[in-house]
């Protein structure tokens, strides 16, 4: 073999590790860029996730949180007076959103039986006020929505978390008769407690 050759041979093995090396760096960079879209597309579907929550705390259908009814019905007994009302009530089993609480006041019941929702200590959800003033003393007393052979849906937007109390108040200035009266209220739990 000749120097030219050899010299030739020498150039194409450089050359050729050359070439070899320069595809082995693009093989390594193609596996980071790789490794960068698959931390990329775990990065968006945790985005897509959140917006999914975000959309459907904000009335959206995109995820489909769980919501329950609960009953605080009650037989409230004639004359139960306003200042002294019957109550009813459960602590949230979670944390949750009132959406909506149904009252259904039967047949008969001429609008002398009152419902009031609440948390029990001051805060009135239903009627949404909650409380009056009396021409008498000027204090303010407590309203209850009355209503005679109906079922009243009144949607609400209540934050109540795990614990807290939820109360239905009952009162009746019906001399005579008892009312069985149902308050319903529908609970969506909410995520992670937002």
């Amino acid at each position: 073999m000749s120097s030219s050759q050899d010299q030739n041979s020498e150039i194409d093995k450089t050359t050729a590790s050359g070439l070899l090396d320069y595809f082995t760096s693009v093989d390594n960079k193609l596996d980071e860029v790789g490794e960068q879209i698959t931390t990329l597309v775990q990065a968006v579907g945790k985005v897509n996730q959140n917006i999914a929550a975000l959309v459907d705390l904000q009335g959206g259908d995109s995820v489909s949180l769980r919501e329950f009814p609960f009953s605080l019905a009650a037989e409230v007994p004639a004359n139960t007076p306003r200042l002294d009302p019957l109550s009813n009530s459960f602590e949230a089993p979670f944390d949750c959103t009132i959406t909506e609480v149904y009252l259904g006041f039967p047949a008969g019941v001429q609008q002398s039986v009152g419902v009031q929702l609440s948390d029990g200590v001051g805060e009135i959800w239903v009627p949404r006020g909650g409380t009056s003033s009396t021409v008498s003393n000027g204090e303010r007393d407590p309203e209850f929505l009355t209503e005679e052979d109906q079922t009243i849906t009144v949607s609400l937007n209540v934050d109540v978390d795990e614990g807290e109390p939820i109360v239905a108040s009952f009162i009746s200035n019906d001399p005579e008769n008892n009312h069985f009266i149902t308050v319903t209220p529908v609970l969506r739990e909410r995520v992670g407690g937002d």
